[in-house]
C-alpha cells in the first residue's frame, strides 16, 4: 500500500467491545475493515509502513493477524481466588482485558508502549508533522486562525 504523505495522522486501528464479537465474528471484521482500508488507501500502523530492521519487520509480522486491535475497557477490579483482574462482568463470567484468549488488549499495549514507542514518536515528528509543515507553509491562506 503507499503511503500518501498528504495525511497528518498515525492510526492505529481498533475494535472497542471486542468481546461483543465471536471469534468468527471478530475474523469476518477484521477482514472487512483491512479491506476498507485497503479500497480507500488508508494506511494502518504498523503493517501499512515500510520498514528498514528486520527486528521491526519481526514484530510487525507477528503483529498482522490481530490488527485491528479488538480489545474491551473495564476498571472494575475482581478478585479470582487470589488473583487481582481488571476484568468486565457479563452473564457468562469476567471477561478479563488482559486475557489473550479474550481481547488483543495485551498485544495493543505492547505494541504501543513497549515495541513501537520509538517508532510512533519518529514517523510522527518525521513523516507526519512534516507534511503537515509544508502544507501549512505552502498554502497558509487555508488554515486561517480561528477565534481563539
Amino acid at each position: 500500500m503507499q503511503f500518501n504523505e498528504s495525511t497528518y495522522s498515525l492510526p492505529v486501528a481498533v475494535i472497542a467491545k471486542g468481546d461483543t464479537l465471536t471469534l468468527e465474528e471478530r475474523h469476518a471484521f477484521r477482514q472487512r475493515l483491512k479491506e476498507d482500508f485497503a479500497a480507500n488507501d488508508i494506511c494502518i500502523y504498523p503493517s501499512s509502513y515500510e520498514v528498514e530492521d528486520s527486528e521491526e519487520a519481526s514484530l510487525n509480522s507477528e503483529l498482522e493477524p490481530f490488527i485491528p486491535f479488538a480489545v474491551i475497557g473495564s476498571e472494575q477490579i475482581y478478585s479470582l481466588g487470589s488473583k487481582r483482574l481488571l476484568a468486565r462482568k457479563s452473564k457468562w463470567g469476567l471477561v478479563e482485558v488482559e486475557n489473550p484468549d479474550h481481547c488483543d488488549f495485551i498485544y495493543f499495549r505492547n505494541m504501543i508502549i513497549r515495541t513501537h514507542m520509538q517508532d510512533l514518536k519518529e514517523k510522527t515528528d518525521q513523516i507526519h508533522y512534516e507534511a503537515y509543515r509544508r502544507a501549512r507553509l505552502q498554502s497558509p491562506h487555508q488554515y486561517a486562525e480561528s477565534n481563539i
